[in-house]
């Protein structure tokens, strides 16, 4: 934390990406509006009912978040996914009626998500998957929100870059039935994170308390941890 009390980010693997608070701008709406327009592109389609939560404007390039108006070099590059065009199910619209009221989680970290991962809209394994991560991909997740089902299963939720406009969500049992050592090591991630010191007086990286804004988007509760919650790209594995 500075003299003036803003918190930066941890340094760890995965996240010199992300580095500084995005900074958001009218070019960042014009390229997100670009990028997730689409009809062939993910979260295209919208229901009736309004949203309960808005993807914040990312300044992008292509289809990878910007840093200080650059991408720095060596960190991923995104891609565009092409997930069908989806609505955010139930049980979506419920979890974030709840995080609304009462609040919720997320990591101030990241996660990779391998090959293979299944895709939903909502936290709720009984609806149609609205996409596959594609083999030789996988998609680093910054800040996800971290839900737990009523049946006690955690899940993580975020926006893709070119991905539209909802939240995608992935299942963690599921994910571990699918890939034993992907889902073992998201698992320890998350329990190391819940039990670490608040990232506010550490400065690592911990979960922490997350809100809805009046803007309808997804906000860390203490507004000194500036990170936009749930930013994800879809990236391509180095063969």
């Amino acid at each position: 934390m500075t003299k003036d009390g803003t918190v930066h980010s941890p340094r760890s693997a995965h996240r010199r990406w992300r580095g500084a608070a995005l900074v958001l701008s009218s070019v960042a709406a014009v390229l997100m509006a670009a990028c997730g327009s689409s009809a062939s592109t993910a979260g295209g389609a919208g229901s009736s009912a309004p949203a309960v939560v808005e993807a914040p404007d990312f300044t992008l390039q292509g289809c990878t978040y910007v840093l200080d108006s650059t991408i720095p070099p060596g960190e991923p590059q995104g891609v565009r996914p092409h997930f069908p065009s989806f609505a955010p199910d139930q049980s979506a619209t419920a979890a974030l009626e709840a995080i609304k009221a009462h609040g919720g989680t997320a990591m101030v970290d990241s996660v990779t998500l391998p090959a293979g991962t299944t895709l939903r809209s909502g936290p709720d394994t009984g609806e149609s998957a609205v996409g596959t991560i594609p083999s030789d991909h996988s998609i680093l997740a910054a800040e996800p929100v971290v839900w737990t089902d009523h049946t006690g299963a955690v899940w993580l939720a975020f926006f893709l870059s070119c991905g539209g406009e909802h939240l995608y969500w992935v299942s963690v049992p599921e994910l571990t039935r699918h890939n034993p050592a992907s889902g073992a090591q998201v698992v320890g991630q998350i329990e190391a994170l819940e039990k670490a010191p608040s990232y506010i007086t550490s400065g690592q990286a911990s979960v922490l308390p997350i809100r809805i804004t009046a803007q309808k988007n997804l906000a860390f509760v203490d507004p000194k941890v500036t990170f936009s919650v749930g930013r994800g790209e879809l990236i391509g594995v180095p063969s």
